[in-house]
This record gives C-alpha cells, sequence and structure tokens, in this order.
C-alpha cells in the first residue's frame, strides 16, 4: 500500500522539528548560551540554557507528534522521507548558525 502525501509531508516536518531540537538541546545540556527565538534579536543573540532547553523540548515535542502521525515504524518511506528531511534541516540549520556571529558582530557595530 503506498503511503499517503499528508504522511509523508507529516514525516518531512517531524524530521525538521527533530533536527532543530538537537543543538538547542545540546548547548542547554552543556549549560551554554545558544541563540534562539526568545533572544534578542531573535535567532541572533543568546539566549540562556534554560530558554534552549524549553525551546529544543517544544521542538522534540512537535516532532514525535508528527512523526507519530506519520506512522514511520509502518511505512519505510514515511521513515526514509523524515531522516531526509532531518539531514536537509540539519544542513540549512548549521548554515545558518555558522552566519550567527557575523550578525551579532554587525548589529553591534551597527549600535555604536
Amino acid at each position: 500500500m503506498a503511503t499517503s502525501f499528508a504522511r509523508l509531508a507529516l514525516a518531512a516536518l517531524g524530521g525538521a522539528f527533530a533536527a532543530n531540537a538537537a543543538p538547542h538541546g545540546w548547548h542547554a545540556l552543556r549549560g551554554e548560551p545558544f541563540p534562539s527565538p526568545f533572544a534578542d534579536p531573535p535567532g541572533v543573540g543568546l539566549s540562556p540554557p534554560a530558554h534552549n532547553l524549553a525551546w529544543s523540548a517544544i521542538n522534540a515535542g512537535a516532532a514525535g507528534a508528527l512523526l507519530a502521525g506519520a506512522r514511520i515504524g509502518r511505512s519505510p518511506a514515511a521513515a526514509a522521507v523524515a531522516v531526509a528531511s532531518a539531514a536537509a534541516a540539519g544542513l540549512a540549520v548549521s548554515r545558518y548558525f555558522a552566519t550567527v556571529p557575523e550578525r551579532r558582530e554587525a548589529l553591534a557595530r551597527a549600535e555604536v
């Protein structure tokens, strides 16, 4: 039986949320500040570990709900889409966070 488009879409979104949970959780567990949507400015300024832990938990919960809805355990196609989506989102997130220090410096120069 073919996997429906809706389940594949849920799997893709679930993979993306899972990929976004990882860096926030990692930095929170290490006790390091890291950019989050709660920072000023959002996504560029640094948030304390507690904020990143909360953001990681929100992303992980969303990922779990979406992946459960996609029934990735019953659909190899949905599982493959979830993994591919997590990899693509991980690449996008890593590229974005690589530019954050430059963005932070540019904002600091603009405030002077």
